[in-house]
């Protein structure tokens, strides 16, 4: 769990997220509910209020209010026989743990005391009403996405999901992809840029899934429930651990795998600040006590602060490893444009320019317009085929009149394996593109100029 000032951040996104569309927490239950609110503070008091508009809410826990009332509801501590009775005399109740911080040794406690009762956190509740209501929220049904599994974790039930994979990249996607594999048991969180694009290839391939649409941080909620779920099921996390995304699967020991060159810079954690309800702060890109391995695949020195938890991979081996059926999929999934890319290639453009995110750096158009014209004059704009970054957004075919552009959305990667007769490529800097076009092939431009932001 996170820090509280997160938590309560969360709360208000997710009740104005209800608001706009006319939904309440009420809404998280199909039949009339019997309901507990344990913990007594100006969250539980809201949900209290739209909750007794069609449920039934027996009472607060809170040892420091006992004896008051609040609109008619009253407040006990959790040793009061009077709790007791209740969940007795209602055997369906269900008890909202309102506290972010601690709340499973909160819940461990009370389902040890209250043996028979189902306890859930607000971000159960606020799940709830995305379940039931996905279509309103997302104009599509989210549970279909993840093939009905959604269903099944906030029911609590068991399930073939073996692990999670929690990406904000098309890069880190598809190494998790070429790593793992039995991807249909799998339950993919994709976001960044191209997460919708990569949640419909998901889908059509029945592998379940769900998605931020560009880092929009809209489904905190789901993705704390999911992990609740996660932590009783014993399931593995693989992926990242420095994106919004992940902050719910934190504690649950993130097996860390490669988003480029930032796994290969010590003490990057500090420009996330990232804190843990410990008041600690979280050191990302593996560096955490709590990562117990990084995935890489080497093509920079390992830092030492990480060399012990570091597993080496070779991508071009484990794309080996895959079926033809396997690389065909995944190539349907990133929308490789192979044909596209052929045809451009034998009309004469066959240098392949792969550029880089230049995105919220204070840098001039005009600046990276320059830089890329100085790239592109020594082959000619005839001959480029650019393929942009996933975040790059430069207009380059209007920039560069008789030049190429393919889509940025698919990884680059994919190209070093799949000789469509590329004959030059140019990459700039330090990038993890180099070390997939190995040889006298591949040309490195000096982005120092830029070295107030990199």
């Amino acid at each position: 769990m996170r820090y509280s000032a997160e938590h309560y951040r969360n709360y208000g996104m997710s009740m104005m997220e209800l608001s706009r569309k006319g939904l309440t927490v009420a809404d998280a239950f199909c039949e009339t509910k019997d309901v507990i609110i344990y913990g007594y503070s100006i969250h539980s008091r809201d949900i209290s209020l739209d909750l007794k508009e069609l449920h039934n809410v027996l009472c607060f826990i809170d040892r420091n209010k006992e004896g008051d009332f609040f609109e008619g509801i009253p407040i006990y501590r959790v040793s009061n026989p009077i709790v007791e009775e209740l969940v007795m005399k209602h055997p369906d109740v269900v008890i909202i743990v309102t506290p972010y911080s601690y709340y499973r040794e909160i819940c461990e406690g009370l389902r040890i005391k209250f043996p028979n009762t189902r306890v859930v956190s607000l971000y159960w509740v606020f799940s709830q009403v995305k379940r039931y209501n996905s279509e309103k929220l997302y104009g599509i049904d989210i549970n279909s996405y993840s093939k009905g599994y959604l269903e099944k974790f906030l029911d609590n039930e068991k399930s073939d999901i073996k692990r999670i994979i929690v990406t904000g990249t098309v890069y880190t996607l598809l190494l998790c992809m070429l790593l793992l594999d039995e991807w249909e048991s799998t339950l993919f969180l994709v976001a960044g840029p191209h997460s919708r694009k990569m949640a419909d290839e998901l889908h059509k391939n029945e592998i379940p899934v769900l998605f931020e649409d560009d880092y929009v941080y809209i489904n905190h909620d789901i993705n704390y429930a999911i992990a609740e779920y996660g932590v009783n099921q014993n399931l593995s996390v693989w992926g990242h651990d420095h994106t919004p995304t992940n902050r719910a699967f934190l504690e649950m020991g993130i097996n860390v795998v490669e988003d480029g060159t930032g796994n290969y810079y010590p003490n990057r954690w500090k420009e996330f600040k990232t804190v843990l309800d410990s008041f600690e702060f979280y050191k990302t890109f593996g560096e955490d006590p709590l990562v117990k391995s990084i995935y890489l695949l080497g093509y920079l020195p390992i830092p030492d602060i990480i060399k012990e938890k570091v597993r080496l991979f070779d991508l071009r081996e484990c794309w080996n490893n895959k079926s033809e059926d396997e690389k065909a999929m995944i190539m349907d999934i990133f929308g490789f444009p192979k044909d596209k890319i052929t045809e451009d290639v034998k009309s004469g453009h066959d240098v392949l320019l792969c550029t880089r995110s230049f995105e919220n750096k204070d840098l001039k158009k005009e600046e990276i317009i320059d830089f890329y014209k100085e790239i592109i004059d020594n082959y000619g704009a005839e001959k480029m085929l650019i393929k942009p970054h996933p975040r790059d957004n430069l207009d380059y075919e209007n920039e560069f009149p008789g030049c190429r552009k393919l889509d940025g959305g698919f990884p680059i990667q994919l190209l070093s394996f799949i000789d469509v007769g590329i004959r030059k490529v140019a990459v700039t800097g330090i990038s993890t593109v180099a070390m997939f076009f190995k040889g006298d092939n591949v040309d490195v431009y000096d982005d120092s100029m830029f070295k107030d932001w990199l």
